[in-house]
């Protein structure tokens, strides 16, 4: 039935021409809205990461921070900098 159009005459009378590309073209974005539903539900039961201890000298942190003060986030901060320079020098 491939370029068969389907004629439908809406309640107030006019008629609404749909053929099949309308028709997937609905079905794409129906599939398309769902998935990032789908998406956005699972993101949300996931939740924020929390951590328990800092990420460079494994302190406790408060409030699951990832550092627990702004020493080691500056140091970690440069660490990752020198890493990622190191890193493109090699290329």
């Amino acid at each position: 039935m491939r370029g068969v159009a389907a004629m439908v005459i809406l309640r107030d009378g006019r008629f609404d021409m749909s053929d099949f590309i309308d028709e997937t073209d609905a079905r794409e974005q129906f599939v398309l809205n769902a998935s990032i539903q789908n998406a956005r539900d699972r993101a949300a039961a996931v939740g924020q990461k929390w951590f328990k201890s800092c990420q460079l000298c494994s302190d406790p942190t408060v409030d699951g921070a990832a550092y627990c003060d702004d020493d080691c986030l500056i140091e970690a901060r440069r660490e990752r900098a020198v890493r990622d320079k190191q890193f493109a020098q090699r290329r």
